[in-house]
């Protein structure tokens, strides 16, 4: 039965082969693996654990990671990330929004990640652990002061905001019917640019931005029926 077994491995694909539990190797499965040119270990683990050890070994590497210079937070249930210029007011928004009920997810270095065949993770660096910086104030930590229910440890990425300084000489979208990505780690998310002077809420226009983003997932585009509505006209 072992040698028909070994006989039925040669027909495998096989990239290495592992003996759990200490046994002995057959010298027949050493010969294939030498025919075969498969690399042999063992180990003195059982399979089980062996196997969860194996798998978390793998996980890393075989995915694609990525860290942006940004802010990530949770608006309504939607992953926001926050980029643009460094001074522009991205963690000011953020902690605007932590104010206002929302969630920090990661502030100045965001980690992104694969996860499943389209989607995209992100979650806070250890070494910042739920930290902001804040001009004038200095480093402050958001779980201290608002609670645990101000942070959410890992959140599936739904849209891109960029901050970007006012230009008057500069043309903006003003009917919002303009779709913009911005692809990270091979994967296209939907993006808008918010022009910011002052006298203009970042996180009230973010505010809004969710909401929209929203409807739009419901199928329902505000500056699309407002342009049909037009044209009817």
């Amino acid at each position: 039965k072992q040698e028909q077994v070994i006989e039925n491995l040669k027909i495998a694909g096989i990239s290495a082969m592992v003996i759990c539990n200490n046994l002995n190797i057959p010298i027949e499965l050493k010969n294939l693996c030498e025919e075969k040119n498969i690399p042999l270990l063992r180990s003195k683990l059982m399979f089980p654990i062996f196997l969860k050890r194996l798998t978390s070994l793998f996980e890393f590497p075989l995915e694609k990671y990525s860290t942006i210079h940004g802010v990530m937070v949770d608006v309504f249930g939607l992953g926001i990330l926050i980029v643009g210029e460094s001074g522009i007011g991205k963690s000011e928004c953020a902690l605007d929004l932590v104010s206002r009920g929302h969630k920090l997810v990661a502030d100045d270095l965001v980690e992104l990640k694969i996860k499943g065949s389209s989607g995209i993770t992100g979650h806070c660096s250890k070494k910042i652990n739920y930290h902001m910086e804040i001009r004038g104030l200095g480093i402050i930590n958001i779980k201290e002061l608002y609670g645990i229910s101000s942070i959410c440890e890992e959140k599936e990425l739904d849209l891109v905001v960029e901050l970007v300084a006012w230009k008057d000489n500069e043309e903006y979208d003003r009917l919002g019917l303009d779709e913009l990505y911005y692809n990270i780690i091979g994967v296209d998310l939907p993006k808008i640019i918010i022009p910011l002077r002052p006298g203009r809420n970042s996180a009230t226009l973010l505010d809004v931005a969710a909401r929209n983003h929203l409807l739009k997932m419901q199928g329902y585009y505000s500056a699309r029926e407002f342009q049909e509505s037009l044209i009817r006209q």
